[in-house]
């Protein structure tokens, strides 16, 4: 008596749950183009670090450092006087940008 009330339990539980397509791929969280909104805008020095300062397509303005994450799929790469560098995380398809101080930014 005992098994047919646990498996009335499972079964409903089994029959509404979603099962997942193993031929579709996975849902990503990767953005799309996001650093060609993006300006590179200079550099602060504090001590032998260098800060790269951005400005995004939104007008927001952001100082950042070498590891930092943009969103949910950027990362901060090398910083130098004359460029930036911002790679996508693991997760996304491999991609390097380059941003310049003029605007116009490298693939």
């Amino acid at each position: 008596m005992r098994q047919i009330m646990l498996l009335m339990l499972w079964v409903p539980a089994l029959v509404c749950s979603e099962l997942r397509n193993p031929f579709i791929p996975l849902a990503t969280t990767c953005s799309s183009g996001v650093p060609d909104e993006w300006r590179f805008m200079g550099v602060v020095r504090q001590g032998a670090m260098l800060q790269g300062i951005i400005r995004t397509g939104s007008g927001q303005w952001l100082r950042v450092i070498e590891g930092d994450e943009l969103g949910d799929s950027w990362r901060v790469g090398p910083v130098s006087e004359h460029q930036m560098i911002v790679r996508r995380v693991a997760a996304c398809s491999a991609q390097e940008h380059i941003l310049l101080p003029s605007g116009r930014n490298e693939t």
